[in-house]
């Protein structure tokens, strides 16, 4: 019986997996204060295009900003953008679908800053840039990294109650695989459903983690595959 041979860093693979589990599901205090807070049920998600001038609806349960901390020139981040905003397009209802008669107040809208004719937007990175900044300067939080990010409150951009600190729930994509998008947007929606924002807190999520780690494990066994072909190709006897 012939027995697969195994690549040995497919064990330190499982091994890094199990750490990083250990390390990831343990709730940290400010988490725990933040999942205790019930709230009205938060029952489905919008989206709609931000354009400069536009109105932002008061009445909406939650706002979450579609943002990045990048500039137009930076190519690679920005396409890492488009597929996060296609994705929430993909897999969301758009608010100019819904019933006119739906309560605003059970519904987070998903707002994403666009340029252009109605039916040909594109992403305004600019202002999404902007509008971290803002955020950034209204929740004393810094948004570091490359991003995309998502970030929540409870009043849209500029309408922020001055009496109070503002509230946000944030999810920074900088070091998630792409391929890991859908889950982090899925939990993300789970988790404003459930629970009520306080203070400022950044999403932290296990299964999100462990797919994350998994995705990038698999992305280094494959490249180290492809080397160490090319290598024996380049150094053994018989091969050109």
């Amino acid at each position: 019986m012939k027995i697969k041979k195994t690549h040995p860093l497919k064990f330190l693979t499982i091994g890094l997996l199990v750490f990083v589990a250990g390390c990831t599901f343990s709730v940290t205090p400010d988490e725990q204060q933040f999942m205790s807070f019930k709230k009205a049920a938060i029952l489905d998600d919008v989206w709609r295009y931000l354009k400069s001038g536009d109105t932002v609806d008061d009445g909406y349960a939650l706002y979450t900003y579609v943002l990045t901390s990048r500039s137009a020139s930076d190519t690679a981040a920005n396409s890492r953008y488009g597929k996060l905003v296609k994705l929430i397009q993909e897999t969301t209802t758009a608010e100019k679908d819904i019933a006119s008669n739906v309560d605003r107040s059970e519904l987070n809208i998903f707002l994403i800053p666009a340029k252009g004719k109605t039916g040909k937007e594109q992403a305004d990175l600019e202002r999404a840039k902007s509008l971290l900044l803002q955020l950034s300067s209204a929740a004393k939080k810094r948004f570091s990294g490359n991003g995309p990010f998502l970030v929540s409150v409870d009043n849209p951009i500029g309408k922020e109650r001055s009496n109070k600190d503002i509230d946000v729930l944030y999810a920074d994509l900088s070091n998630i695989h792409e391929k890991a998008f859908p889950k982090l947007v899925s939990t993300y929606k789970d988790r404003i459903a459930q629970s009520e924002i306080r203070g400022v807190s950044k999403l932290s999520s296990f299964s999100v983690t462990l797919l994350n780690t998994t995705l990038f494990a698999e992305d280094s066994i494959g490249f180290i595959g492809v080397a160490e072909a090319g290598f024996r190709d380049a150094f053994i006897p018989g091969k050109e």
